[in-house]
Parts: C-alpha cells; structure tokens; sequence
C-alpha cells in the first residue's frame, strides 16, 4: 500500500496519525485555516502548496512567512492558536490543487499522551519545525534581499519551482519588480 504521508514519517506513525485524521481534498485559493480564528485543525501535505501568510491587524496586509509541501514543511498550523487556544495570526492559503490530512488539536493531543512512539515524533517534528524558523529569522535578518534570494535558488529549489513572485516576493518582503530584477540578474 502506498505510503500516504511524506517518506520521512515512519510507516508506525502513519498508521496513529491515519486513526485520528481525515483526508480532505482541497481546491486551489481555498483558505484553510483563517486570521483572527481559532485553529482547531492542523495539517500535512499529502500533495499540492500552501502559504501561511501572516495578516497585520490593523491594516489587514498579508505577508508569506512560510511555504509548505509534502517534502517541504508538510506541517501546517500557526503554532501558538493551535497549540494555545489562541486566535489566529495567521492564515493559511492553497496555491495549488490539494490533498491535506486534517488532525484535531484535541485528538492529537490526547494520542501523543498515550503512544510514546507518537510523542517522539512529535518532538522531532516541533524540534524540526524552531530549526527552520531559526534559520529563516536569521537570513531575513542579516541577508540583503539578493543574498537571500541567491540562497532560496540554491538551498529551497522546490519554493522557486512551486510557487508564484507574488509569494516570493513577500517572503523576501520585496516588490514583485524587484524580485523579477533579481531574477533577470540571476540568470
């Protein structure tokens, strides 16, 4: 039987995640999970592309912060409204035909309390998870914009081949014209 969730996840923890989840099929521009909401839900890839976009409160601005496919951060929830109870920051935005497992907070939760094999795998994937966004925040920080798109070509191929400028461009927090200048640059 083909596996259903990324290589990476072992066969063991496919089958308890599979238990407590269901498989949803989502169009493309489909929001799955909405600013300023509760997130009940979190969920991996299981083919397609997501955003999350960060949305400001005041102005209603959305800017990408993360990128996500079935080999690429397949993992998809704001943290502190999943983990929390809080309202969410952040929305989360198919750009392509989808296939998603959708997980309860509650259900997962009251599975990793009770199957060790789970909860390893849950720390590695929470431990995973501040890895990246340390590495994010950090070339963000002290990359110029063309360093850091010079590395996404380099270093996360996948994010140039799966997804459009206008997400790039926010993600580096530049305009689409200037990405398109880096571009033309690059080549």
């Amino acid at each position: 039987m083909k596996k259903i969730l990324p290589e990476s996840i072992p066969k063991e923890i496919e089958d308890l995640v599979l238990s407590i989840s269901t498989v949803e099929t989502i169009p493309k521009n489909t929001m799955l999970i909405e600013a300023n909401k509760k997130c009940l839900y979190g969920y991996v890839v299981i083919e397609g592309a997501f955003v999350m976009q960060y949305v400001h409160p005041k102005n209603g601005e959305e800017r990408t912060v993360s990128f996500h496919l079935r080999d690429y951060q397949p993992n998809m929830a704001p943290a502190e409204a999943f983990f929390m109870g809080k309202l969410s920051e952040y929305q989360v935005k198919s750009v392509k035909d989808s296939k998603v497992l959708k997980i309860s907070s509650d259900a997962l939760e009251k599975i990793r309390t009770v199957e060790p094999l789970l909860a390893e795998h849950y720390i590695q994937i929470l431990i995973t998870y501040m890895i990246h966004q340390d590495k994010v925040k950090t070339k963000l920080v002290v990359l110029k914009p063309e360093e850091f798109y010079e590395d996404l070509v380099k270093n996360e191929p996948q994010i140039i081949k799966h997804f459009s400028s206008k997400y790039i461009a926010e993600y580096i927090g530049i305009s689409r014209e200037w990405l398109s200048k880096l571009k033309a640059k690059a080549l």
